[in-house]
């Protein structure tokens, strides 16, 4: 799985933001293209493209989730430590694949096809 640099739908650069555990990248042209990287102890566990609707890819229960509102938040347990609590609304759940930021459109035809079929 290899972590977009550039914007997928527009070819920019995507800006980084650090926190304690989690990146979130956002494309530097266009406010509507937003990616969400959560990484604990160094590894990739979530990835949510935001548009209108909200698609995660969730790398620990392997699950696709699909709404128009999904938050994914961290909650402290000790000093240092930073544990997913997952609060999402979401409309559909889809099956797993990895995805391929390369081919933006066709990774969004893809997404349709499950939808339309599940």
């Amino acid at each position: 799985m290899i972590i977009p640099s550039r914007c997928p739908k527009c070819n920019d650069i995507l800006v980084n933001e650090f926190n304690l555990n989690h990146s979130t990248k956002s494309c530097s042209k266009r406010l509507d293209h937003k990616f969400y990287i959560r990484l604990d102890h160094e590894e990739l566990t979530i990835i949510k493209y935001t548009s209108k609707t909200e698609i995660c890819w969730d790398f620990r229960t392997r699950e696709i989730l699909i709404g128009s509102y999904i938050a994914l938040k961290g909650r402290s347990v000790g000093a240092t430590t930073m544990t997913p609590n997952y609060n999402y609304h979401c409309d559909t759940v889809i099956p797993w694949f990895e995805p391929d930021f390369s081919d933006f459109p066709r990774l969004m035809k893809k997404i349709k096809t499950y939808i339309l079929f599940s």
